[in-house]
């Protein structure tokens, strides 16, 4: 599925746009998750009253479900992940943090593209999947204007944000169109 939708980005820039809710997106990704019987593993943190978002829901859904993916693999069996959505100057942040190792600063560009598996551990193996899931994160991040990036505190684990731009809605009254 990563492989497909990472091709049809790249060959195809456009997205299907619409004005969506944060709160059914990650409630998608929840229900989602609940089939998995992963317990009280996932912890959603979201600000109170966000405005729409103009966004691929399709898109978006897949990228958080990418990113708890990667931590709930990445991380102790019984350890929480927490996704959060709140709104920052002029944009919505979206992050997927874990209590994993963490990822060592010099691969924090590196995962983003195509392909690139990270270090290996100590059998040899690569510690970050096939190198395909955090690539078509940064090319949906990239088709809706926004960016991506992971943190990894000194403490340990690892902290995925996305930025997504925010924009007014058309008021109705005028003949304006959507975000371009």
């Amino acid at each position: 599925n990563n492989i497909l939708q990472f091709a049809r980005l790249d060959a195809d820039k456009r997205i299907s746009c619409d004005w969506e809710s944060a709160e059914e997106i990650l409630a998608d990704l929840i229900r989602r998750w609940r089939e998995r019987n992963l317990g009280n593993r996932l912890h959603i943190q979201l600000q109170p009253q966000l405005p729409l978002l103009w966004c691929d829901a399709i898109l978006i859904g897949q990228l958080l479900e990418n990113l708890v993916d990667n931590a709930l693999k990445y991380s102790p069996p019984d350890s929480v992940v927490i996704v959060s959505a709140h709104l920052e100057n002029d944009g919505y942040v979206f992050s997927v943090t874990d209590s994993g190792e963490g990822i060592d600063a010099r691969w924090h560009n590196t995962i983003f593209e195509p392909f690139q598996r990270g270090p290996l551990d100590q059998n040899g193996k690569p510690k970050i999947g096939a190198g395909v899931g955090l690539a078509l994160c940064r090319a949906i991040a990239l088709a809706h204007k926004g960016d991506i990036k992971v943190e990894c505190p000194q403490a340990g684990g690892s902290r995925f944000c996305f930025w997504l731009p925010s924009y007014e809605l058309p008021n109705k009254t005028k003949n304006s169109g959507v975000p371009s």
